[in-house]
Parts: C-alpha cells; structure tokens; sequence
C-alpha cells in the first residue's frame, strides 16, 4: 500500500438502479450524438449497446419520461432529453 492508498475509501459498487440509468444515459448520448441523428429501431440501440440489458424496458423507462418518442418501431430523442444532457453538462 503506498501513500495515496492510505485511508481512501472503496469505490462504490452501483446499484441494480444505478447501472439503469446509466444505460439510460448511454442510449441518450448516443441518440443525441451529432454524428448519428434521426430515427432509431429498437434493433439499432441493442446493437449499440451490444445486447446488454432489456433494450424494451430501458426505452419504454426513457419514454415514460418524456425524453424519448416512439413512432411506430421507432425511436427519437425529445428536445427535453436533449436539454437534460445540456444542463448535465454544467454540473
């Protein structure tokens, strides 16, 4: 143990609830990226994201609140979700 280690404290293990809402803010940033904009299918976020988690239940949690649309078998960021990331961004 060196100096730096002496009295730091563990980090943090994150919750079930946690590791959600990261996802949640994974598929939104990614949504929201420049380079990627416009309609997304469930299909398309789960390849993103690599197949982790339910894709379903993670979209249906960001459009419950208010920060997706779904349209059909597509998804598309809300200008709030897009306001949300940009006050984030001060803190």
């Amino acid at each position: 143990m060196n100096q730096n280690d002496a009295g730091a404290a563990p980090a943090a293990v994150p919750s079930p609830g946690e590791k959600l809402e990261q996802a949640e803010l994974v598929i939104l940033q990614k949504m929201l990226n420049d380079q990627t904009p416009g309609l997304w299918t469930l299909e398309e976020i789960r390849r993103m994201m690599g197949h982790e988690g339910d894709i379903d239940a993670l979209v249906r949690c960001l459009d419950e609140a208010g920060l997706v649309h779904r349209l059909d078998r597509f998804v598309f960021p809300s200008r709030a979700a897009g306001r949300a990331l940009e006050l984030a961004e001060l803190t």
